[in-house]
């Protein structure tokens, strides 16, 4: 699973007492679904007892943990293995769930809808592409 993929292929500590990586992974983004914007708000939700119960634990990293964590990240490479290890445990999940018709259906759409440039002195519309074209809606 998840857990398991980023403890086998994320390496920052070197001792995992209390936590292993996955712990402070998933703690961060946890916290940004319950609607946190910052690191400090980890404190809110370490004294949060129905929080602890949903997560089946009974402590997390505080704030001053999970920013040490965040430094430990020094090179780019870190962050690719993180996002490696997320992608390879969770997008077959995700593509079975999603059923290959759908993804059939969707890449036919896109080759029926020509695509066109940017230009760059224009505000780009709500219908572009991460690739810098839009499709044409006509």
């Amino acid at each position: 699973g998840l857990i398991d993929a980023i403890n086998r292929d994320l390496h920052l500590l070197k001792v995992h007492l209390p936590y292993h990586e996955s712990d402070h992974v998933l703690n961060i983004a946890y916290n940004i679904m319950a609607g946190g914007t910052c690191l400090e708000d980890l404190e809110l939700l370490r004294n949060d007892e129905v929080y602890l119960d949903a997560m089946g634990t009974q402590r997390i990293p505080d704030p001053t943990t999970a920013g040490d964590f965040c430094r430990r990240f020094k090179y780019d490479e870190q962050v690719v293995q993180l996002m490696q290890a997320i992608n390879a445990a969770v997008l077959p999940t995700v593509a079975e769930a999603v059923g290959a018709s759908l993804g059939a259906q969707t890449h036919e759409n896109d080759r029926q809808r020509p695509a066109i440039q940017n230009p760059k002195h224009k505000k780009p519309p709500e219908n572009q592409c991460f690739r810098g074209l839009w499709l044409n809606s006509r």
